[in-house]
Formats: structure tokens, sequence, C-alpha cells
């Protein structure tokens, strides 16, 4: 097995989220979406730039490419008698990602922006992992997970999975609620989230994590405890990075 001594030493000064919501499109097919008719939606290139887009000129829509990113809007439509009216009718949207031609049947409907893949996320992830592993070490790639996880910038080539799991008898006065699993697909490394939560001022060493690390992880590697002094509202953020089968 694997110190993890070196990994506590890192994991203790580096901290000093598929989409599963998102919908996904496949080029050269016809694929049905729901876009949101009151906020801005985005259509992510997941390889390459937006090249060109098409749809109907009368259609009350207005578009902007930056890069791997489209992003959409509609217009309010007043009517005659003062009121507002939101896009409601179905549409075509042809966009042009990396040269290759996706085709959408848009239906409008109420509620947040939605953010819509344009081709494979997880064959990109693959891709810009297994560059990583060319690029840098497994320290390197362990230290830029963690940062990306405590400020919550979790580039596209990171796995996001929510999780609702709570251990509330692991260690007497704490509970370990988990949040979510950041994993980087083709490299073997997860890092699990978790919220503790305690009496304010409790002090939650990593070491003391470590001793109960089977509850956490049955291929633990290493704890960061951020802060270690449980906050005056009684919670803290923990970090277990391990190993993936």
């Amino acid at each position: 097995m694997k110190s993890k001594l070196p990994l506590l030493s890192l994991l203790a000064c580096t901290c000093v989220s598929v989409h599963a919501a998102d919908s996904v499109v496949h080029p050269e097919t016809s694929t049905t979406i729901s876009l949101s008719s009151q906020n801005p939606n985005r259509l992510n290139c997941t390889e390459g730039d937006i090249n060109d887009m098409a749809f109907p000129e009368d259609y009350p829509l207005t578009a902007r490419a930056k890069g791997g990113n489209l992003y959409l809007s509609y217009k309010k439509l007043q009517q005659p008698d003062g009121s507002i009216k939101t896009v409601t009718e179905t549409h075509t949207l042809h966009v042009i990602c990396d040269g290759a031609v996706y085709t959408m049947v848009v239906n409008p409907v109420e509620g947040q922006g939605k953010t819509v893949r344009l081709g494979d996320p997880v064959a990109q992830q693959l891709r810009a992992n297994t560059r990583l592993l060319r690029e840098k070490s497994e320290d390197e790639i362990i230290a830029d997970l963690l940062v990306a996880a405590y400020h919550n910038e979790l580039p596209p080539n990171y796995t996001v999975t929510p999780s609702n799991k709570s251990l509330p008898h692991v260690i007497a006065g704490l509970t370990f609620n988990e949040v979510r699993h950041v994993s980087l697909n083709g490299i073997g490394l997860t890092l699990k989230e978790y919220v503790i939560v305690g009496s304010p001022g409790s002090i939650v060493p990593p070491n003391m994590i470590i001793a109960q690390g089977s509850h956490f992880s049955e291929r633990l590697r290493g704890v960061s405890v951020k802060p270690e002094r449980l906050r005056e509202d009684g919670t803290s953020r923990m970090f277990v990075l391990e190993s993936k089968l």
C-alpha cells in the first residue's frame, strides 16, 4: 500500500464538480432539447470552437458565440395589452462545432438557463486526462484536483457526482455529510467531499480521520480538513482522496 504521509503533507498545504443535468447532442443527427425562454442558455462545444449557427430569421432569438461556447437568449414579446409573453414555439437550430454539424429541435420552456454539450463529453474527458498524465506528475494532478474542488472551479475534464450520505457515528460528536465525488476519468483518482458538523471550535485533525479511514474509503490516499477547527456555525469541509479500482 502506498504511504499516506507525503500526500497528507501535500493536502495540508494545497487548500491554504459528467454534468448530470446537461443535455448531450451528437453530430449528424436530430436531437430534441429544451432551452430556457427566460434566462440565457449555453451550448458548449466539448472539443474545438463554435464555427457557425443557423436558426429561423424571424424567430425572436439572440445568439453570441465565443470560443467553444454559444450563448442563446429568447426575446420577450410585448402584447397589445401591454403584457409580456415568453416564447413557446418549437424551432430548429443548427450549430457547427469543430467542423461537425449538430441539429436540434428546440422546445423553449420556462425556468433556469440550461447547458447543452455538443459532442461526447466523456471521450473528451478521457483525452484531456490522458494529456494530463503526459504533462504532469501525479502529485501535481492531485494538487490541481484539490484546489479546483476547494474553490469550486472544476474544469470540464472533471466528473462531478452528487452524493447524499451521512456518517453520524464514526467519531463522537461529529457528523460527516458526503456531498459529492470529483473524479478524473482514465486517471484513477477520486476526491470525496464532506461537510463536517459538530460543536463550534472543535478540532478535527486529518490524523483522526486516517485512524477511522475504512469508514470513508477502502482505498484511502489522503485527507484534508479545511479548517481543522470547526467554524462558528459548527461546520468544516473535508476532502478524502482515494484510488479508483
